[in-house]
């Protein structure tokens, strides 16, 4: 008589499957225009059956076993008393080993005014928190969001800062967080956080592995100039960082205004420069921000002047493995990073990143990368927007074109659609919005010689990923 599954774990077996069901997070939602600077949906909110998990975990012992990990893996912190409490009892708990991704989102119910206080903003329940986010033994991700509730809020609280040179003074910024408590916000939760892994004062904690940067304003925060800042940074090995879409509500960009060029040059030493351990980085401005040089820069008071720092031109990563870059312009710095980083490189991303009239044309990107061998890289990726329109990309709807370049184009689409075009743009002389460059974009399509190297360096890509096809890295 052949023995039989015992039925217990055929049961089990059931429930498992009815688990994974249950834990399954639906594809987020696309964020419409005007809710880009809002605040993400919380981990609770991703999982439809959370209560029903819940509830199954109180059930028996074996369940909760079972349900823990997945119930406590993602947890969310918001800036509010009642928040900080039910996180510090998880942290106090026997599961605080089962979290590994941590999401503090900074946000406000109300407006994001300067008469706010503190306390509303940052209770006092939140430092004890914050730092001591290492009781959290398996936190492998921690996501920090500045939310705002539309797109120009933030705009309205730096309204007159933005037309002033930006202030780098540590003193200054201090005198205006006490005046102004969602900067305090900003800075008490960098300083709680980063004191929790201060190496002289918890020598054998390890900060998580990822750190994402949401949303973060384009201002001087005293913690940029603590060495506990640049500590915490050392030891990251996956970073994110994006600036806020910012815009007065009228068209105008922060990429006008005179104090905003003065924030970039200052990315690297507060941010990029402190990332020696970094495996991998992501970096988005926002397409009202766009970064590096485009030589056609428009400042409302005094012209067009070259544009802002990337924050890359002294940043070395020597395990760098990954960058994921949108919304940069194709310069000297962007290609000195990459260039720099070429042994060992094995993934690039640009994305929404354009070559500007004037300046760099895509080839000779990819050209310096090919003369920098790039001995790992096995995989290369230009993604735009309307990368599967070309003839939105070349802008051949421009009714000011010269028409028998745009047939000439659209005749090269026809007969040759092998052949990839590349984004070129300018910039707005008023608004600073970035625009299709169509002579540019045009010239370099009917000349192939952007394709002709992006080819090229393909190859090189490929043959690399051939070689390691089967290799755990």
């Amino acid at each position: 008589m052949q023995s039989q599954q015992p039925k217990t774990t055929l049961v089990l077996d059931v429930w498992y499957i009815i688990i994974a069901i249950l834990c399954d997070v639906p594809a987020p939602e696309k964020v419409d225009d005007g809710e880009r600077n809002k605040a993400p949906q919380s981990f609770a909110k991703e999982i439809p059956y959370l209560r029903d998990l819940i509830g199954l975990s109180s059930t028996c012992s074996e369940f909760r076993s079972i349900l823990a990990p997945r119930i406590f893996k993602r947890i969310t912190l918001h800036n509010t008393a009642k928040s900080a409490l039910a996180v510090q009892a998880i942290g106090q708990g026997k599961f605080a080993a089962c979290v590994k991704e941590l999401q503090y989102i900074c946000t406000h119910t109300g407006s994001w005014e300067p008469k706010t206080t503190i306390e509303e903003l940052y209770p006092p329940e939140l430092s004890p928190v914050l730092s001591n986010l290492a009781r959290f033994t398996s936190l492998e991700r921690l996501d920090i969001h500045f939310a705002f509730e539309g797109d120009e809020d933030l705009w309205n609280l730096l309204s007159d800062e933005l037309v002033d040179d930006f202030y780098s003074d540590a003193g200054v910024a201090e005198e205006r967080a006490g005046e102004e408590p969602w900067r305090e916000l900003m800075g008490s939760s960098f300083r709680a956080i980063a004191s929790g892994y201060d190496p002289q004062r918890s020598p054998n904690v390890h900060v998580p592995h990822s750190l994402g940067i949401h949303g973060l304003a384009p201002i001087t925060l005293p913690i940029y100039y603590e060495p506990a800042w640049g500590s915490f940074l050392s030891g990251v090995k996956s970073f994110t960082m994006t600036i806020p879409y910012l815009e007065n509500g009228a068209g105008w960009c922060v990429i006008t205004q005179p104090s905003y060029s003065g924030f970039a040059e200052y990315l690297g030493s507060w941010f990029f420069n402190h990332l020696r351990s970094a495996e991998s980085i992501s970096f988005d401005p926002s397409e009202t921000g766009i970064l590096g040089d485009m030589r056609d820069r428009y400042d409302a008071s005094i012209g067009l002047q070259d544009a802002a720092s990337i924050g890359l031109h002294d940043a070395n990563m020597p395990n760098l493995r990954r960058v994921d870059l949108a919304n940069l312009a194709l310069c000297d710095e962007l290609v000195g990073f990459l260039v720099r980083h070429s042994q060992t490189l094995e993934s690039i991303t640009l994305r929404d990143c354009n070559g500007f009239e004037g300046t760099m044309r895509w080839k000779d990107l990819f050209e310096s990368l090919i003369a920098a061998s790039l001995p790992r890289l096995r995989s290369l990726e230009i993604i735009h927007e309307d990368q599967d329109d070309k003839e939105r990309l070349l802008f051949l709807d421009n009714n000011w074109a010269d028409q028998s370049l745009v047939e000439r184009a659209r005749r090269k689409i026809e007969s040759e659609p092998g052949v990839r075009p590349f984004p070129y743009a300018s910039l707005s002389d008023k608004y600073g919005s970035r625009l299709p460059h169509f002579d540019t974009a045009v010239q370099c399509f009917l000349e192939g010689e952007d394709d002709r190297v992006f080819k090229e360096l393909m190859v090189i890509v490929e043959r690399n990923a051939a070689g390691s096809a089967g290799v755990d890295v």
